[in-house]
């Protein structure tokens, strides 16, 4: 098939899709559309980036259009930023329709999205633990929903919410509802949930478990000893020039320090980790989609999924101890095809995992030499004092906090969560264990 036209999709959608630069369909929507608008139910294992939002959104947005009043469909997602992404899209593809998208996520005051609710609409997208917080309210009526979209599922698996999950399918009327999963991997858990609430399901598989979704990406690495992974980076952004570059670190702190450097020194990066309030990461995600920044330092949950176009290289400044960890980094670089490129800074200690990476991911690292000399002699750590006692010296601003609210943990703050960091609404607060970021430590491959 070339065109969306050849899966029967309604005239209006393909105008507003048109608007968005949606013509072809990936491998994904190709094979989902068609399943869904049979009314299957369906279990998809493809990749971030390679168009799952579309091939649930676009299908059934067109089986729920002139239903009436009452949530049609709802779309639960792990993540605030995942949330938001989706939510926009389907405001994209409703323009002209009487469809009503809502969303609901934790961390910001939950009146304004009970005044929504009560006004009405067709399709909610929301985080796990809002959504139980307005069922337990009273407020979310889950009995006309005709689909039920769980997206990123082994990351809500990863993340503790599965029996959020059960209890969210529960409320939902199995004698209408179709359910469509999408899933980047298949562990156990997860099929269970199909089988166990799926009837007439239907299995589609995008690509290799262990594939990484761009084909185009060059794989390049270093090994440097610790005190000199400063001067290896900047010797890496000199001599390639990143255009548009997402930085993953292993902590917080680090995303800190690499930020202070880099800033130093004359670039104009941008922050991400678990530390920063909901609008303070949602303002600068938005900062790094409109390239007013073009270096996003991040850790790894945070940026979990994040959907930004034209990414041109991954630095992993920390580099991960899993191989399925590396593959969800790489694959936010050159996606829907387009070349990308992916550094991996080694300690020593570490050098044993380019042959595991290698023989996992089923990719070749290319050892590359830079000159770091230029670098070796800055001071580095007075960089990061001085950025430091400057912020030290600014009065207090909402950025930051470790108040009830702030770090995701909507009920208990920051790492207080009942599931030990994350709070319940989906947001990261800290590692189960103790309050580092979770990107510390990922767990399970994430």
């Amino acid at each position: 098939m070339s065109n969306f036209r050849d899966l029967a999709i309604d005239e209006w959608l393909l105008e507003n899709m048109k608007k968005i630069g949606f013509e072809t369909p990936t491998e994904v929507q190709e094979k989902s559309i068609p399943k869904i608008l049979e009314g299957h139910d369906i279990v998809v294992r493809a990749k971030t980036g390679t168009g799952k939002t579309g091939a649930y959104m676009i299908p059934t947005l067109q089986m729920i259009k002139g239903k009436g009043n009452g949530i049609r469909m709802l779309i639960v997602l792990p993540t605030r930023e995942l949330s938001l992404q989706v939510y926009h899209f389907g405001r994209q593809l409703t323009r002209g329709t009487s469809i009503r998208v809502g969303i609901v996520y934790g961390g910001v005051s939950i009146n304004p999205q009970i005044d929504r609710l009560r006004e009405g609409v067709e399709v909610l997208v929301g985080t796990p633990g809002r959504l139980l917080d307005l069922m337990e309210r009273g407020e979310l009526d889950l009995s006309k929903v005709e689909f039920l979209v769980l997206d990123e599922a082994d990351i809500m698996l990863d993340m503790g919410f599965i029996d959020d999950i059960e209890t969210i399918i529960s409320k939902t009327n199995r004698a209408i509802r179709k359910m469509l999963l999408f899933s980047a991997t298949m562990p156990n858990e997860i099929v269970k949930i199909a089988d166990k609430h799926m009837k007439n399901k239907v299995r589609l598989s995008v690509g290799s478990e262990e594939e990484i979704t761009a084909e185009h990406i060059k794989h390049l690495y270093c090994v440097a000893s610790s005190s000199f992974k400063f001067s290896t980076l900047l010797a890496y952004m000199k001599k390639y020039k990143p255009k548009k570059t997402i930085i993953f670190t292993a902590t917080q702190g680090r995303t800190e320090n690499i930020y202070s450097v880099l800033k130093a020194v004359g670039y104009k990066p941008l922050l991400l980790h678990g530390g920063l309030t909901q609008a303070k990461r949602e303002h600068q995600i938005g900062e790094f989609r409109a390239e007013r920044g073009d270096i996003l330092i991040a850790t790894n949950v945070a940026a979990r999924g994040i959907d930004i176009k034209e990414i041109t290289d991954i630095i992993n400044f920390d580099a991960p101890d899993d191989p399925k960890i590396y593959v969800h980094r790489v694959g936010r670089s050159a996606r829907m095809g387009s070349e990308g490129r992916a550094f991996t800074i080694f300690e020593y200690s570490q050098i044993h995992m380019v042959g595991v990476i290698e023989r996992i991911a089923g990719v070749r690292l290319e050892k590359v030499r830079l000159e770091t000399k230029e670098f070796d002699n800055l001071e580095f750590g007075r960089m990061i004092r001085e950025r430091r006692e400057t912020e030290d010296r600014l009065p207090r601003f909402a950025g930051r906090g470790h108040g009830d609210r702030s770090h995701g943990g909507e009920r208990r703050g920051f790492g207080g969560g009942r599931r030990g960091g994350y709070g319940r609404d989906g947001g990261h607060g800290g590692y189960r264990r103790d309050n580092r970021d979770r990107g510390s430590r990922p767990r399970n491959g994430y």
